[in-house]
């Protein structure tokens, strides 16, 4: 890692018609991502919680499940090779 702060890229996708969702991020580069995403079931643009218990549903790269705190980037962490790479995990949560 080069420890430099980098943007992630986002994906907004409409509401599945099947499961599994698939999102295709292109033009990343090799390297080291973690995933984090969300399913904003209400369309508020937030991630809603109640007493820091997650109200929507979530999803970690490596399964990584919440505990007492969100996961660390290193937990989620997968190397991407330049050839691209398929990663799947499943969501959690109120879905």
């Amino acid at each position: 890692m080069t420890g430099r702060k980098v943007s992630p890229p986002k994906k907004r996708l409409p509401p599945p018609k099947s499961c599994p969702l698939r999102a295709v991020f292109e033009g990343l580069g090799a390297g080291t991502y973690a995933i984090a995403a969300y399913h904003d079931e209400d369309n508020d643009d937030k991630f809603d919680r109640f007493l820091l218990i997650p109200r929507e549903g979530y999803g970690f790269s490596n399964d990584v499940r919440l505990g007492l705190r969100a996961p660390a980037f290193d937990e989620a962490a997968f190397n991407v090779p330049p050839g691209g790479i398929a990663v799947s995990f499943a969501f959690s949560g109120a879905t």
